[in-house]
């Protein structure tokens, strides 16, 4: 829907457009009324995906452009933002693909409970997405406490397995730092959970931090901005989103890992197809 907005109610998060001398509603949900309102005015002209709730009423999905006539200024364009995040992935040279199985609590726990990294699996590549090097263990926690019941159901993991290949959490840590001195990467995860459970747990075990927020890519976040999508999207489902063939999602850190690296190559060549396009229709 291309439309010049006519009014806009700010507190109710209705922007209003004529429609053949008929007011048309269009409402704003939370999310999307505090990234726009604050640019929208009267007078301006906007491309949005709707979902009718009735003839008058319409909600707004996404916003593709935001577009000031006088003076002409283009405010937002999400292809613009497309074309830009795909400039900024094919500069990296160097990613990590980087995921966690994490410590749980038992089933009877109440109140806090502090995961820590149980399990990693990493893949590092080159941007040809060339794997280079990939490690997986299983990691002893801090304190070095048996596994809940909750955790073994969840990893299909017997505590005798664990106890016999669980190593150090210095192990990580000094992967981690070879590799971060070696390839100068971006680590690259799906949601930002892996990204917090790594943070705490260099306070857990006293290190200095190896990496900063800037360091990593969150493939998740990257997709709901890309295909402006209000719920999370899991990375299994992510997955069959651009693959045919039918897996299922073990929970190990390695296939999750590796399942994170097939998944970003396909958004590649989706972001290197949509740019192609876009020369041709402009």
């Amino acid at each position: 829907m291309r439309a010049i907005i006519y009014s806009i109610d700010y507190e109710k998060r209705y922007v209003y457009i004529r429609e053949n001398r008929r007011l048309i509603r269009l409402l704003l949900s939370h999310k999307i009324a505090s990234i726009f309102l604050p640019i929208l005015n009267s007078g301006m002209l906007i491309d949005v995906d709707t979902k009718c709730v009735h003839r008058y009423l319409h909600k707004v999905k996404t916003f593709k452009q935001v577009i000031s006539l006088k003076p002409y200024r283009m405010l937002y364009d999400i292809d613009i933002l497309r074309l830009d995040m795909q400039a900024f992935m094919e500069d990296i040279k160097h990613f990590v693909f980087l995921d966690f199985e994490m410590s749980m609590p038992s089933y009877k726990h109440k109140g806090y409970f502090q995961s820590e990294i149980i399990q990693f699996g990493l893949v590092v590549t080159d941007h040809m997405f060339t794997p280079l090097y990939e490690s997986s263990h299983y990691l002893y926690d801090q304190h070095k406490h048996p596994l809940t019941e909750r955790t073994k159901k969840f990893l299909k993991l017997d505590q005798e397995t664990y106890d016999q290949q669980a190593m150090p959490y210095a192990l990580l840590y000094e992967t981690m730092d070879y590799i971060k001195k070696t390839y100068q990467p971006k680590w690259v995860v799906w949601g930002k959970n892996d990204i917090q459970v790594l943070k705490d747990s260099f306070q857990i075990h006293q290190k200095s931090p190896l990496l900063e927020s800037t360091d990593f890519i969150d493939m998740l976040k990257l997709h709901k901005d890309y295909y402006h999508l209000k719920d999370d999207l899991g990375l299994l489902k992510a997955y069959q989103m651009y693959y045919k063939d039918t897996v299922s999602q073990s929970h190990d850190a390695l296939d999750d890992a590796k399942m994170t690296m097939h998944i970003t190559k396909a958004f590649m060549k989706l972001m290197q197809a949509h740019r192609r396009y876009l020369w041709n229709t402009y």
